[in-house]
């Protein structure tokens, strides 16, 4: 009796976390899987040379999604922290959602006023070009929901965002296959449409008792060192591709498609490390904003325990399993080099440290720190990059060199600012 009863106990008082943190794990997960099987159904689709062009368009999305509309999220996360004075109370939900329209706006125009000089970039493809604006739309629609879920700890509901999400982009793409002959800007459409259904999965009463100091722009400007940091983080991050688009021969046209396919390979850590970093801004900052410094350093050290065992993962899987893993998912078409899948899971490994660093900088108010670490890091690789000749060099050792700057001056960063915390706390 003595032990149902301790056992019912624990139930009682963990149950309310533990299970909404299952579903989150659950959902990441379930977004990872639906992501590869897109990418694995587009690149099958298209084969190397089609899968060159959308290429094009998933570097963007993504340097757009996790590097400006991200930001918005962890914005809404860190302000929904605490009940701060308002003096022009706004609602938080609202706020956010109006800054990411403004940012999808801004994009509209951007990419019509530069067309003629970013034409080339998508083929010549001006629908390629609108599924990116309508990807754009789908995130300004589902980031600032994420935010509000994200720091009221309505983990349930973050998880049912990504897991529609992700059964929308399966349907969606296996529908176009199979009633149609789909081109890379119709199969780019997805993820603009799979964004805004799962939006829908988490608006009721999110935010509710929220609100924001001022509207949107001024949302924006808090949130401006933040967005210039994570495109820099994401450009880095995916600047393998943006060179073999940009710099590869044309007799090596499909060569920007092959190492999508092994950028996507060699990516596996970071998206089990997304199921832990959704959650380490709203409760660093939460602990930090209690003063209560045990816990703020345990939350720090199991952060980067996490992570440098996924780094390890990246690094060592990339090396042995990488160029069968590539085939295996992506076909006999898509053959990568040992070296060069070696390379990218190295700089994958070190850009998970420098963006652990980074977000724990974030969280305890550090967004301009946070921006000067991966502005530096982008143009350490840029000048990486023009100092090789190699193609493949030029591919890999950007991410490295720039993971290596970021990992370094975000870990200074973040170590004075958890020192700061703890100092101010006694």
């Amino acid at each position: 009796m003595v032990v149902v009863s301790r056992w019912q106990a624990l139930r009682t008082r963990w149950a309310p976390v533990v299970v909404p943190l299952l579903r989150l794990v659950t959902g990441v997960g379930a977004s990872a899987l639906a992501t590869y099987a897109y990418l694995i159904l587009v690149a099958r689709e298209l084969g190397p040379e089609g899968y060159a062009t959308f290429s094009a368009f998933w570097a963007a999305v993504v340097i757009l999604g996790a590097g400006v509309y991200l930001p918005i999220e962890q914005e809404t996360a860190r302000r929904g922290v605490g009940t701060p004075d308002v003096t022009r109370p706004r609602r938080l939900g609202s706020t956010a959602l109006v800054a990411a329209l403004l940012v999808t706006a801004g994009l509209g125009v951007l990419l019509l006023g530069s067309w003629p000089a970013l034409s080339g970039f998508f083929s010549d493809d001006v629908l390629l070009a609108a599924a990116l604006v309508l990807g754009g739309l789908g995130y300004s629609a589902q980031f600032p929901v994420r935010g509000l879920l994200s720091t009221g700890r309505r983990y349930g509901r973050y998880a049912s965002v990504l897991g529609t999400e992700a059964l929308l982009r399966v349907l969606l793409v296996v529908a176009l296959v199979v009633v149609a002959d789909p081109g890379p800007a119709a199969l780019a459409a997805v993820v603009g449409l799979a964004a805004l259904g799962s939006a829908l999965a988490g608006v009721t009463r999110t935010g509710v008792g929220l609100f924001a100091d001022g509207g949107a722009l001024h949302f924006l400007r808090s949130a401006g060192m933040l967005i210039a940091g994570a495109v820099a983080l994401q450009t880095l991050l995916y600047s393998g591709v943006l060179v073999a688009r940009a710099l590869a021969p044309p007799g090596q046209a499909v060569l920007a498609g092959q190492l999508l396919a092994a950028v996507t390979v060699t990516r596996i850590p970071i998206f089990l490390f997304q199921s832990v970093e959704s959650l380490v801004i709203p409760r660093i900052a939460e602990l930090a904003f209690n003063g209560d410094t045990v816990a703020l350093r345990q939350a720090v050290r199991r952060l980067v325990g996490v992570v440098a065992v996924l780094g390890t993962v990246a690094a060592v899987g990339s090396a042995t399993l990488g160029p069968w893993l590539v085939e295996l998912m992506f076909g006999p078409e898509f053959r990568v080099s040992r070296g060069a899948m070696t390379l990218l899971g190295v700089g994958t490994g070190i850009f998970m440290l420098a963006v652990a660093a980074s977000d724990i900088t974030v969280s305890l108010a550090g967004h301009a720190q946070m921006a000067g670490s991966w502005l530096a890091g982008l143009v350490a690789g840029g000048l990486s990059l023009w100092a090789l000749d190699d193609l493949v060099l030029r591919i890999t050792v950007p991410l490295i060199v720039g993971s290596c700057v970021a990992a370094l001056l975000a870990a200074t960063a973040a170590r004075s600012r958890l020192l700061a915390a703890v100092a101010a706390s006694h």
